[in-house]
């Protein structure tokens, strides 16, 4: 009986894969993109006078991007 309710979706898989497909391509382009930005500034930050405030300066700019990941482990770690 409740394959039924799955059937009027059959005909919209091989879109839906394709779709999913792009979707996963899109995320490894922008991991490998994010991945080579990283291994840029490190290697600028390995080069500088002072590398370890260079790397300091480099954590420190990322600070605001991962604070939303922060709170959402957080929150995880609450509820467990």
């Amino acid at each position: 009986m409740g394959d039924r309710k799955i059937e009027p979706l059959i005909p919209a898989l091989p879109a839906l894969i394709a779709r999913l497909w792009q979707l996963r391509i899109v995320s490894d382009a922008l991991q490998d993109s994010a991945y080579l930005a990283g291994a840029k500034a490190g290697w600028n930050a390995a080069q500088a006078d002072d590398p370890n405030a260079a790397y300091a300066r480099l954590t420190a700019s990322r600070d605001e991007y991962l604070k939303p990941l922060a709170l959402i482990l957080k929150a995880k770690e609450a509820g467990s």
